[in-house]
């Protein structure tokens, strides 16, 4: 068995409308409930291959290394990446911004508003019901798009050089028996936001979009 032990840094790859932050910190702590993880040797991400999945969900401190699942995989290169999570974030800045953000107070996120989702399985869902409501969703991480800020991570890619879902620097390659690292970089990634995906307006402390690599 081929088995992924992914360590993520942090995650915010799924905010599906992203600002650049004015000024920003780093967090002390980023959980989210994972569901499944799929992967496809495609990097449109056709034909995906389960690798984990649970019913209840793994709830995960981003910044601990969690392991996530584990699964068996073929030898080969996977350019597409897609974890089901919840569309619920929570995060605790390390330090205060001087505005939307406070130290050690955990902020709940909602990273779809009312988005629609291309799911795994080939159906769509909308999100609607805000914090209320958490609803699965679907990101996809894939070495084809040039999308690196989220706009379209909730979008399963369709044409080769276009903007489906969020830029993978780096496939995943399983040869043999191997632990694959799955790294976030979001050092510096809270700070104030300038809208709410679920509708509102004015500053809120938001999560600003990181890099993806595996190694």
């Amino acid at each position: 068995m081929n088995t992924l032990t992914r360590n993520l840094v942090l995650l915010s790859l799924v905010l599906a409308s992203r600002n650049v932050l004015a000024t920003a910190v780093d967090p002390s702590s980023t959980s989210v409930k994972f569901y499944k993880m799929a992967v496809s040797t495609s990097a449109l991400c056709t034909d995906m291959t389960t690798v984990f999945s649970s019913d209840t969900g793994v709830t995960a401190d981003l910044l601990q290394g969690p392991t996530l699942g584990s699964g068996s995989l073929a030898e080969g290169t996977y350019p597409c990446i897609a974890f089901e999570i919840s569309k619920i974030l929570d995060f605790v800045p390390s330090a205060g911004d001087g505005g939307s953000c406070v130290a050690g107070t955990t902020y709940h996120l909602d990273i779809c508003g009312t988005n629609t989702v291309d799911n795994i399985d080939g159906t769509q869902t909308t999100c609607s019901g805000g914090q209320a409501n958490p609803q699965h969703v679907t990101f996809y991480l894939t070495t084809n798009s040039t999308d690196t800020i989220g706009l379209h991570a909730f979008s399963k890619p369709t044409t080769v050089g276009g903007n489906g879902g969020i830029k993978l620097a780096s496939a995943l390659v399983v040869s043999g028996d191997v632990s694959g690292t799955f790294v976030v970089d979001g050092r510096a990634s809270v700070g104030p936001g300038v809208h709410t995906v679920t509708g509102g307006s004015g500053n809120y402390c938001d999560f600003g979009p990181p890099t993806f690599t595996f190694r």
